[in-house]
């Protein structure tokens, strides 16, 4: 029977429609929508050419600075067909050459694609194809990765003489506000992931409301910490160097780890800093420095669950907000304090803004009920990069717009409205999940692990555990025997970036089914955390510094009995745990820990024996259990490559180069000067002698059964390339030519797995030396 509305009952629905449709909807702002991105970076060049714009690691430009090489690489970039509308990738780490490029793309018109140097080379391959980029922004050592890439690739060290010779003022562009400024990719529940393409009005919107809500101006200093290719990037860059406020890169070190992150953070005076929900949490629980000059705090990417009980000097901003609405869309300040009420509102709809939470049938909820978010406003994406059916999808005409053309954005995500029109987020309605701040369509991740040839079905479970949400697939196999849980992460480690990699594989016979016929996901067995990747005995800390590790991973990990032979990463845990860790650590050792420890010793037993080695003082004689030597066993391939364990020192040499790909700073350059006659081919002869006598030489290094080990292989030949200098006459140009040579050498990385790990050089300057 149906419900039959009094008049009152009416007149009460329509006003709560007109407060959630219109009232708390009211944030139009009139802003200069005639101009783009780089014009508003040019208009702050103008008014502050000396101040400095950006900084890492020593490393400093000015304003004036930063546009000069921007154009120049801008002039360069249009000469090889740069203009509105056409993509160029960049695939570099985080420096100040990394802003020059994005910079220098929106300058010649064009919009930039941040690809991620870490990310599987089949990912990066994909968003290269589809993108279609007729150019690629990278460095001279992370060029090797990209040979396959059919475009021009330019090099901002190696080719920076050449670019150099361009005008040093700004090209002319046609581009509008209209045009694209970058393509963000998130994860598609296709299996592949999804182009988000961004106008400069979109952008310039965020910017224009972040300027007023936080008055960034000369003086202050903001961090970038968030991932190059998450979206928070765009916003961290941008707002800054249109205000006159100096944007400060962090390196690596100062990233993962929360003890070094303060320490910057005071040192380099920052006074705008965003951190990632899980990170900010943690980083919160440290004491606040008095000599911090942090005035703002923003965080985002994830549910806030906890806030300080102590009452923070600065602002904590909470931000709300998918790629696909350029980064935020609602705001708000957190209170702090032991007075504080917990936490149930991410703030109001930012300008330009709408927020709609509509039910199935897209009418209005009323204030306190859930609702799905539909975000509608200038902030919107165009859609999706070659996926009309998929824009359709989730960009919806707006049943509430009294302009034409009016879209929304269907987010999937669950809130309702406070009475005072403020935003509760309550969590996601499909299967889509936010993991450590990033957005995972588990959709995609079951679509990989289908492609393995044992897996004949796959769903994936996001399981909260203590607050922690962690994947967990459960999987039919297809063969018998079935894969193992270690060939399975392979796979995927292979195919996905390590976000989105399982931490358990549960396999089952048939999954649960509703009466419908669909996965009954709910039904789904819990995984049992004691069971999974253990040591097949169970072995119980022995020393006091095993049992104190074993107390602090069973915090932040769902197992309560941890033994020596167990290993933090096959635990559930991750490298944002991997942090809580060692700042529970710090407190209670009074020491510093690097992140590195957890890769270079694995296990409990040698994560506590490395703690213990490194904090013996010189002379001290306590008595220590040296292990026997034995020989290290060795796996041969029916190719006749060897397999070994990795020594301690390699393990240290291999994180550091997962950590920091294309890092060449342990390479060690040999220059020896020789006089007299020289055959070169008995020169390369000789080397290769020397490889063929010593393993180590032809040794490089790869992950098997999800551990790296050293691959040594039953031959390998060097080339001995001659580079002919005797037609420079000039001895002190011949010599700065050979100390230019030796610099691109050293500054040359090698690939660990590709290999091989030794090169060989001989310049000619004369006929005897």
């Amino acid at each position: 029977m149906a419900t039959e509305l009094k008049s009152g009952d009416e007149d009460a629905l329509q006003a709560e429609h007109q407060l959630s449709l219109v009232e708390w909807n009211r944030t139009r702002r009139e802003y200069p929508w005639h101009l783009c991105l780089h014009q508003q970076f040019a208009a702050q060049v103008a008014r502050t050419p000396d101040a400095l714009a950006i900084a890492f690691e020593g490393a400093q430009l000015t304003y004036g600075e930063l546009a000069r090489r921007a154009n120049q690489l801008a002039h360069t970039l249009q000469q090889l067909g740069v203009e509105p509308e056409v993509p160029v990738s960049v695939y570099m780490d985080r420096s100040i050459e990394f802003v020059i490029g994005l910079l220098a793309i929106l300058k010649a018109g064009g919009a930039y694609v941040p690809l991620d140097p870490t990310s599987p080379p089949e990912r990066i391959a994909f968003m290269l194809k589809e993108t279609q980029a007729p150019v690629l922004l990278t460095m001279e050592h992370q060029a090797l990765a990209l040979s396959a890439y059919p475009g021009n690739v330019l090099c901002l060290d190696s080719d920076w003489t050449a670019i150099s010779r361009q005008d040093t003022q700004a090209p002319c562009s046609v581009v509008a506000a209209d045009n694209l400024a970058y393509i963000i990719y998130t994860s598609g529940s296709t299996g592949q992931p999804k182009g988000v393409q961004v106008s400069h009005a979109s952008l310039l919107n965020l910017i224009y409301w972040h300027q007023e809500a936080h008055k960034p101006g000369v003086g202050d200093r903001m961090s970038q910490m968030a991932a190059l290719t998450f979206d928070a990037c765009v916003w961290e860059i941008w707002t800054t160097l249109t205000s006159g406020a100096c944007l400060h890169l962090p390196s690596k070190s100062v990233r993962l780890s929360l003890s070094a992150l303060q320490r910057w953070l005071i040192e380099q005076q920052i006074t705008l800093c965003f951190l990632p929900t899980p990170l900010a949490e943690e980083f919160l629980t440290l004491p606040w420095e008095e000599r911090s000059r942090v005035r703002v705090l923003f965080v985002g990417g994830d549910k806030l669950r906890r806030i300080p009980t102590q009452a923070l000097p600065c602002i904590l901003f909470d931000c709300y907000g998918p790629a696909e609405s350029t980064v935020i869309v609602i705001a708000g300040e957190v209170p702090t304090g032991p007075c504080a009420t917990p936490i149930s509102s991410i703030g109001r709809p930012v300008a330009n803004t709408s927020i709609y939470l509509l039910d199935a049938s897209l009418r209005p909820v009323p204030p306190g009920e859930v609702g799905e978010v539909y975000i509608g406003g200038v902030g919107l994406a165009r859609g999706y990069l070659h996926r009309p059916d998929l824009t359709a999808e989730r960009f919806l005409p707006c049943p509430f717009g009294t302009e034409p053309g009016t879209r929304l954005y269907h987010t999937g995500d669950l809130a309702r409205y406070h009475a005072d029109g403020t935003v509760e987020y309550i969590g996601r309605i499909d299967h889509q999940v936010k993991l450590r701040g990033y957005r995972v369509e588990l959709g995609e991740i079951e679509a990989t692990l289908r492609t393995h040839p044992g897996v004949r079905e796959a769903v994936l479970v996001a399981h909260e555990d203590m607050g922690e949400k962690r994947l967990v697939a459960y999987v039919i196999p297809a063969l018998a025997p079935p894969p193992t849980m270690e060939d399975l992460r392979s796979f995927v480690q292979e195919r996905l970036p390590d976000y989105m990699v399982p931490v358990a594989f549960v396999l089952l016979e048939a999954f649960p089914l509703s009466l419908h016929g669909k996965i009954d996901r709910a039904s789904l067995p819990p995984p049992l955390w004691e069971n999974m990747e253990r040591s097949p005995v169970y072995s119980a800390p022995r020393t006091a510094t095993e049992i104190l590790l074993a107390q602090v991973w069973a915090e932040v990990l769902p197992v309560k009995r941890i033994g020596r032979e167990d290993r933090f990463f096959l635990l559930g845990g991750h490298s944002l745990l991997a942090i809580q860790v060692l700042s529970r650590l710090r407190s209670r050792l009074q020491r510093e820990i690097a992140l590195d420890a957890f890769f270079a010793a694995p296990t409990l037993a040698e994560l506590a024996r490395y703690l213990d080695e490194t904090d013996l003082a010189p002379g001290d004689s306590r008595e220590q259990e040296v292990p026997p030597l034995r020989a290290r066993a060795r796996e041969v391939s029916p190719t006749g490559e060897m397999f070994a364990p990795l020594s301690f020192t390699q393990q240290s040499l291999w994180l550091h180069d997962q950590l920091e790909p294309g890092n060449a700073s342990y390479n060690i350059l040999t220059a020896l000067h020789l006089h007299g006659s020289l055959n070169a081919m008995a020169l390369e002869q000789s080397f290769n002698a020397l490889v063929r006598r010593h393993e180590i030489l032809r040794t490089t290094f790869s992950v098997r059964y999800d551990q790296p080990v050293q691959v040594i292989a039953p031959v390998l030949s060097i080339t001995l390339p001659v580079i002919d200098l005797r037609g420079i006459v000039e001895e002190a140009t011949q010599l700065a030519e050979v100390q230019r040579q030796n610099r691109l050498e050293v500054a040359h990385a090698f690939h660990l797995e590709r290999g091989p790990l030794l090169r060989v050089m001989l310049l000619r300057l004369s006929e005897t030396e």
